[in-house]
């Protein structure tokens, strides 16, 4: 090379005349002399370029560009120069246009590109991708005479191997379609998606897909015609990841058959802390975390134990509950507490389901509390009054009935209010309380009081008597009625 363009002599007016001169070399030369010394003259000179001496380098064997060597020298420079003329003139020029400088700038241009590499292939493709690709295929538009170059041109096994390198760029680049071609050979699998290609391979709604694209910070809204836009391509992992996301987001059915409970059980779990819900982009409705659901029954049946259980006593969770009268998840915290130690499971059955406990462990672990009250019965003993009567006094307003637990069985039960009561027995005294303080029976008893003038309350048949207690021990010792001497 001598720093001067390559020019073409004047071609011959007659090729047959003459017909050895013409097509010799020297003759040529001797007869184009006055032309090639005004050329020598008057031809601008250029400084040789780093990809000239890439190229002057490698003719004499010198290696300085692994990737760029790797290819034949006709691939490697036409690869330098169509690369370089598309990032100097963008990709609606054709190549065809291109002056002799045009292609020399373009030269050094796509060495500088590629001075990383096949890495810098990548970047330099990349900056050609145009904004509007994440919503449509336009290879062809971005990289201009680049891509007809590579679609066009034939040269050899190792160009295939260049138009290899680019067609995977550009699959994993553009929203193809699984089946699409480029380059002669067909799209494997989606490696980026629009949004339409996203929630079709999902099999949800538009509105939905773009609910949550919006909730992940994976697109925006444009102010210009309210449509939601990428904000970058849809990879193929992102769409994995929501696939995932989505198949382990359950609503409330889909989570209640995984425990295996009903939805009031599902609310108190989550409502207790056990599991929680958040409120899915893509429904809009509560949804559940099935690894988590799926976390409390692994934590659950790893305190099953296989030894031996007395099988009369064992029974499901929801049968306890209905035995003891306590919630479902106060069960739970037990188990997971280890304060429940006899546990079987049903094979046949899944979820809470299926675990099976011991009825009276269970009564022993939950916790004591006091009643404010007693019962039906109790109330009657303490008073000395029939039964009916505890419930003539309930329903004349003079006790007061509770629906309250009995501490021990814990079963819910009628009851009479501890404050209640006193306030009866302060006021009121009955016939047996009389008798017992007297030691008279009962029958003649009151039959000996009436004929003092001591009369009861005024009663209905089949209610036991009782008495106003103010000025009571007055009438009595003026009646000469008085309690026994205490036995020493």
């Amino acid at each position: 090379m001598h720093n001067v363009a390559l020019v073409v002599v004047p071609p011959e007016l007659h090729t047959l005349y003459n017909y050895d001169f013409n097509y010799d070399f020297v003759g040529q030369v001797l007869k184009n002399w006055a032309f090639v010394n005004s050329q020598a003259d008057n031809g601008a000179s250029h400084k040789p370029t780093e990809f000239e001496a890439y190229i002057s380098d490698r003719l004499d064997g010198a290696a300085s560009n692994p990737f760029l060597d790797s290819q034949p020298m006709h691939v490697a420079t036409r690869l330098c120069e169509v690369l370089g003329f598309v990032i100097e003139n963008g990709p609606k020029r054709r190549i065809s246009e291109a002056t002799d400088d045009d292609l020399r700038l373009a030269g050094q241009t796509g060495f500088n590109a590629l001075r990383s590499g096949e890495d810098g292939l990548y970047a330099a493709l990349d900056a050609m991708v145009s904004p509007i690709a994440l919503r449509t295929v336009r290879h062809q538009s971005d990289f201009g005479a680049f891509f007809e170059w590579l679609r066009t041109s034939s040269m050899g096994k190792d160009f295939e191997m260049l138009r290899d390198k680019v067609r995977d760029f550009i699959f994993r680049t553009y929203p193809f379609r699984e089946g699409d071609t480029v380059l002669g050979k067909t799209c494997p699998s989606p490696a980026v998606f629009t949004i339409s290609g996203a929630w079709q391979s999902l099999g949800i709604q538009r509105h939905r897909m773009n609910r949550i694209l919006l909730a992940e910070g994976l697109a925006h809204t444009d102010k210009a015609d309210n449509s939601v836009r990428l904000l970058e391509g849809l990879k193929s992992e992102a769409i994995d990841d929501l696939r995932c996301r989505i198949a382990s987001r359950l609503n409330a059915i889909e989570a209640q058959a995984v425990l295996g409970v009903g939805l009031e059980v599902l609310n108190q779990l989550r409502d207790h802390g056990f599991i929680t819900s958040t409120v899915d982009a893509l429904d809009q409705i509560p949804k559940f975390d099935r690894e988590e659901l799926e976390q409390l029954l692994a934590n659950l049946n790893a305190r099953v134990t296989e030894t031996p259980i007395d099988g009369g006593n064992l029974v499901s969770l929801s049968e306890a509950t209905q035995r003891v009268r306590c919630p479902l998840v106060q069960i739970v915290q037990l188990i997971l507490d280890g304060k429940l130690t006899h546990i079987n499971q049903d094979a046949e059955t899944r979820g809470l389901a299926a675990l099976r406990i011991n009825l009276p462990e269970l009564r022993e672990a939950l916790p004591q509390f006091e009643m404010p009250g007693i019962t039906k019965g109790d109330a009657s003993r303490r008073l000395r009054v029939n039964y009916p009567t505890i419930n003539f006094l309930i329903a004349d307003g003079v006790l007061i009935e509770r629906r309250l637990r009995n501490p021990r069985s814990r079963q819910f039960l009628d009851a009479v209010c501890s404050e209640s009561l006193t306030a009866f027995e302060a006021n009121f005294e009955t016939l047996g309380q009389l008798s017992k303080r007297y030691r008279r029976a009962s029958g003649p008893f009151s039959s000996h009081l009436e004929a003092k003038g001591i009369c009861p309350i005024e009663t209905p048949d089949g209610i036991s008597l009782y008495y106003e207690r103010k000025g009571l021990e007055g009438r009595l010792r003026r009646a000469g009625i008085t309690p026994p001497l205490e036995e020493v």
